[in-house]
Order: C-alpha cells, then structure tokens, then sequence
C-alpha cells in the first residue's frame, strides 16, 4: 500500500467511526451549510441536468437537495465509506428510483460518461495535489459539452501569515456555534492529519490543464470556496 493510499485509508476509517456528522459539522465548520448553498446556487449554470454524478456523497444532504431541484435528474453518488454510504441510504429513500449509491474510492472509480454536472463538498481536499491535477482531468473526461463541474471545498492562502488569520477566523466561528473543546481540539487534529488543502489559484491552474474552457472561485468565506468549471 502506497503511503497516499495508507493516507486515504485513515481517512475512511475516520469517517466510519463518525458519530452525529452533520450536528457536528455545523458547530465545527460553520461555512458547510453556506458552501451547499453556493453548490446549490452555481447548479443553475447546468440548466436542468439530467444526469448527476457527486464524488463523495456523505450523509446525502446535498444529493437530496440537488435531487429536489432538478425533478428530472438520475443522480450517481460515489463514497468511500460504509457509514457515509448507509446514512444516505436512509436519507435519500424516498428518491432511491432516481438514485445510485457506490461504495468506492472515486479517485480509482470509474465515472459514467456524458454527465451534465458533477459536484463534490468537502471530499477532494483529501487527496493529494498531484492526485487532485489527475482527478480534474477523470471529471473533465466524463462530463458531456458544456458540462459543468462544481467543487466546494476547503481552501488555504498563499501565505502563511493569511492562514494564520484564516484559521483564527475558523476558531472563533467555531466558538460562536458553541462546539466544545474536545470536539474543537478533534476537528483541529483531523485537519491536520488528514486534510491537504489547496490553494485556488492552484485548482484554478489544474482545472485550466485538464482541459476545461471556463473556471472561477464563484464563493469564498475564508477557507471554504466553490469554484465552477466548464467544458
């Protein structure tokens, strides 16, 4: 096993092991329900897609609200973890006919082609920066003309002194939601050893290489982004 699959592999077992992960989400990353919105917002580019694919479905709240938007949309969603996939089992039951659920690792998985849009919250910052290049390029090849991908994420700066303020921003809005300390200290271990955020510019580049005609950061709050991509 390579170390950037002993990397992937701790991080699924993290995952596996969560307990209350959405109650814990909005008191330890407060920017997750703005950043689906945004998600939400930018959809609209894709005009009705009819077919979805989302890298990293979680427990399903954002594949339940695109889902909700587009009545006429299939949605494949792709997950690396069991928990992750049961609790959007349950979640998106009454849509299951419109559904698809895969236990996997999308960065090895492979995409259905012809895809209108692909989403992804909260998931790629996991990966590698030369896995990241490499994974804009698998979303590139699967989407159809003028698909469009749209990626939220954590984000860091370019510089150590503006991530020093960004992540004091983080620990105060952390406080503001009324987290605990146990659960302050956890989030902070977590990003440490297991998330590799990269810069905007940086993605901006990748995406740019990977082919795709258009690319912009449409939404920031401090080290949280979404940015949008067309073929």
């Amino acid at each position: 096993m390579s170390e950037e699959e002993k990397h992937l592999d701790k991080v699924r077992r993290s995952f596996d092991a969560a307990e209350d992960y959405d109650e814990k989400m909005s008191r330890t990353c407060p920017s997750h329900q703005p950043l689906l919105d945004a998600i939400m917002r930018c959809a609209k580019v894709a005009a009705g897609p009819a077919r979805i694919l989302e890298l990293g479905v979680g427990t399903g709240l954002l594949a339940q609200e695109l889902l909700r938007a587009f009545p006429k949309a299939r949605l494949v969603a792709i997950d690396f973890s069991p928990n992750m996939i049961e609790r959007a089992t349950k979640r998106l039951s009454r849509l299951k006919a419109r559904v698809e659920l895969v236990q996997g690792d999308f960065y090895e998985q492979a995409f259905p082609s012809g895809q209108a849009l692909v989403v992804s919250s909260y998931a790629i910052h996991h990966l590698s920066d030369v896995q990241k290049a490499t994974l804009f390029e698998k979303v590139y090849d699967c989407l159809a003309e003028d698909g469009v991908f749209i990626n939220g994420d954590c984000v860091v700066s370019r510089s150590d002194r503006l991530n020093e303020l960004q992540n004091q921003c983080w620990l105060d809005a952390m406080h503001q939601r009324e987290a605990s300390q146990q659960e302050i200290d956890q989030t902070i271990r977590d990003y440490y050893e297991y998330d590799i955020p990269a810069t905007v510019d940086d993605q901006l580049g990748w995406l740019e290489r990977a082919g795709f005609s258009e690319a912009e950061c449409m939404w920031r709050n401090f080290g949280s982004a979404v940015i949008v991509a067309i073929k």
